[in-house]
């Protein structure tokens, strides 16, 4: 495959989806012809190995062959990945509208088709991610787990490792309760040793984030000890170094401890994580692009609070532009965790009350209606210590409201004892 043969199949492809409209294509006629069948799922297989061991050219490539597939022979039961697949190249190289329109393309043939076929339960797990930089991720988690587990009542191991990385990393980023995502994890774990196969990779792509949940829900007293990703489930070291761990796995694993750092107060170890991370595909091309660049921005704010270099502040304002774009970009996403980054801004410029408390009340309304509690519950901590310095009366309710979502909505319940422990005497109104 050269750049020349890639260039070639995408102004095919491109061709051949543009000159129809949805409904066009939602038209074309059934296929039942075993070879094109056998060929799609042969093709979306490979192309899954080649984006698993970083050859995205040989990927993109792969994709379109499976949509140029679908367009010549007509839909199938995988028609819906195909697409989702060619979305998902589009959006990685800057082409939003296009890939947005063959995520909502994926998703509408995944419910015009019925998919049976176990090498099908991965599409509903999967598809949501072209529309990701569109709508509120939050949308798709039902669709998503529906095809989970599916793919484990089918035994279709392909599916289950295709879905489990997404579907609990988009789920845990983006503010479901703790407690409830451990019960979902912790029996996945079990059905995974149940299958008998592929145990030790599928596990590795999920224990991180059990790890993650356990630590936050710990009722350890020491502090930095919920830093440290050991436990039962994992020992941080066997993912952190050694050339048999998945990049992602390793990614995750880093963000997880970036992430515990920061809730727990440890900013200075937090930023040297970051800059591992930095400049990576991780932080700008994938679904963790926005809570990456949200922690990064947070952690240089309190760097720059408590150091007072202007280095700090420079990385800060550098991660909040990455989140500046994407919502100016139409990414619903970003506009929640942005948010919370304006206010840190606002309180270096401004030391007007009323203005302060008017930017933390609409951003936590906003986190709050868009179901980001995890980000309504650090806006309440970031209001209560910036209107504190300035009116402490009125701080009390941030004070009230944080402790309630770290406890009672986001299930952060370590969190909840170590603000308590730090804040609790000053507010000894609260009950």
């Amino acid at each position: 495959v050269t750049i020349i043969n890639l260039f070639h199949k995408l102004r095919k492809v491109r061709t051949l989806i543009d000159r129809k409209k949805d409904e066009e294509i939602l038209l074309l006629q059934r296929t039942n012809d075993s070879k094109v069948l056998t060929a799609i799922r042969v093709v979306m297989l490979a192309c899954w190995v080649c984006y698993g061991v970083q050859k995205h050219f040989f990927g993109i490539y792969l994709t379109l062959v499976a949509a140029e597939l679908t367009m010549e022979h007509g839909i199938s039961q995988y028609s819906s990945i195909a697409f989702y697949m060619y979305g998902i190249a589009e959006i990685l190289y800057g082409n939003r509208e296009r890939g947005h329109r063959l995520g909502a393309l994926s998703i509408k043939l995944h419910s015009y088709i019925e998919c049976k076929d176990s090498g099908c339960a991965m599409i509903g797990g999967t598809i949501f991610h072209s529309t990701y930089l569109k709508e509120n991720v939050r949308k798709y988690f039902g669709l998503h787990w529906k095809a989970l587990d599916n793919a484990f009542k089918v035994g279709d191991l392909n599916a289950v490792t295709i879905c489990l990385f997404p579907f609990f990393n988009t789920m845990l980023w983006s503010g479901d309760n703790l407690a409830h995502l451990e019960r979902i994890m912790l029996d996945l774990h079990g059905r995974i040793c149940d299958l008998g196969h592929n145990q030790e990779e599928n596990l590795k792509r999920i224990n991180p984030m059990i790890q993650f949940v356990l630590n936050m829900q710990n009722e350890e007293e020491d502090w930095e000890i919920l830093t440290k990703m050991n436990g039962t489930i994992m020992t941080e070291e066997n993912y952190l170094s050694g050339s048999k761990i998945e990049i992602g796995v390793y990614w995750i694993t880093v963000f997880s401890k970036i992430v515990l750092y920061f809730t727990f107060g440890f900013y200075g170890e937090a930023e040297k994580l970051v800059r591992k991370l930095s400049g990576t595909s991780f932080t700008h091309k994938t679904y963790f692009s926005l809570p990456y660049n949200y922690y990064a921005a947070m952690i240089s704010y309190r760097l720059y609070e408590s150091k007072k270099s202007k280095r700090y502040l420079r990385n800060a304002r550098k991660f909040k532009k990455f989140l500046v774009n994407e919502d100016s970009l139409g990414n619903p996403n970003a506009t929640p965790h942005l948010r919370g980054l304006e206010i840190e801004e606002l309180s270096l410029k401004s030391k007007n009350l009323s203005e302060i408390v008017e930017a933390c009340n609409d951003a936590i309304w906003l986190q709050s209606k868009e179901g980001f509690v995890h980000l309504e519950a650090m806006t309440n901590e970031q209001a209560y210590r910036i209107v504190h310095k300035l009116n402490s009366n009125i701080a009390q309710k941030y004070f009230r409201q944080a402790l309630h979502a770290y406890r009672f909505k986001w299930g952060a319940t370590a969190k909840y004892r170590l603000f308590l422990e730090e804040h609790g005497n000053l507010e000894m109104k609260y009950d």
